[in-house]
């Protein structure tokens, strides 16, 4: 079955900039509409993590701002079952070492009920392991050096 054509998502602004432990994936209480799968992918951008609630929405809803951001999979797409509790964790490769993120874009597939999501991690400093989200320049230059 083709999924690909539905799915609802939604965005989850982290605490803190931290690397992802564990995913704990509950669905208790779904018996009969629980989704087929999800995906739990991460971004790093501690810039966008020190705005306001709204205006980070406003930037997630913005086309140019979506392209920019460069999500990586903190959980691939998992099978997911009726009333379960389950947790993903790093340590037995159910959570992906992706580095560190400021928030994480769940989507469910096709739809279905979630009854909670929790997300365990490390703190993760900004000033180590930085994957900066690439930003254009304003004057149309390169950031990148020049190639030799």
């Amino acid at each position: 079955v083709d999924f690909s054509y539905a799915r609802d998502w939604f965005i989850l602004k982290l605490g803190a900039r931290c690397s992802v432990e564990e995913v704990e994936l509950d669905t208790n209480h779904f018996k009969g509409n629980f989704p087929e799968s999800c995906l739990v992918e991460g971004v790093d951008d501690p810039e966008l993590l020190a705005l306001p609630a709204l205006e980070q929405m406003d930037r997630f809803r913005s086309q140019g701002e979506a392209a920019r951001l460069q999500w990586r999979a903190v959980v691939p797409r998992t099978k997911c079952r009726a009333h379960e509790q389950r947790v993903l964790a790093k340590a037995d490769a159910g959570v992906a070492d992706c580095g560190p993120v400021t928030h994480l874009r769940v989507t469910i597939f096709p739809d279905g009920g979630l009854s909670r999501i929790r997300v365990r991690g490390r703190f993760v400093p900004a000033s180590e392991g930085a994957r900066p989200a690439k930003r254009p320049r304003s004057d149309g230059a390169s950031d990148e050096p020049p190639e030799p």
